[in-house]
């Protein structure tokens, strides 16, 4: 039976093979293999990055038989951190889910933030890679 550290490890490695900088900064990670079931990952990459840098992440958990999605956000030249965090909120009212675990890497730790504050009812858990958990009133840059 697989451990919850070992899923972990699993998701670390793939974060390794991709490209994804290695430092996880976890926050309401379910509590065991079961609870994890019940969430629903969506990932939002970091600044000019493609939500198809998640795709051999998401292939892992979806072989768990969890629920992922992905987006790119819009080109950060031309939107604003609140134009980012409506992008998500407007995915994630489509989607029509609820117990959204959201994976932020980088700048998108920001919109991830901004986005749990907006819809709090739908958010089960943050999770944070390579990038500082925003405090109220921290600037982007």
């Amino acid at each position: 039976m697989e451990t919850r550290r070992d899923f972990i490890k699993k998701i670390v490695f793939l974060c390794a093979a991709t490209g994804q900088p290695l430092s996880f900064i976890v926050n309401g990670w379910a509590a065991n293999k079961e609870d994890l079931k019940m969430a629903y990952y969506f990932f939002v990459p970091g600044g000019k990055r493609k939500k198809d840098d998640w795709d051999d992440v998401r292939a892992v958990l979806e072989s768990h038989g969890q629920r992922t999605d992905a987006i790119t956000l819009s080109d950060p030249e031309h939107s604003t951190l609140s134009g980012h965090i409506s992008e998500v909120c407007d995915r994630i009212d489509a989607c029509k889910v609820r117990d959204v675990c959201l994976v932020g890497h980088s700048y998108a730790s920001f919109v991830i933030t901004g986005v749990a504050y907006t819809i709090p009812e739908k958010i089960a858990g943050l999770i944070y890679i390579d990038s500082s958990i925003p405090e109220s009133g921290q600037l982007a840059f």
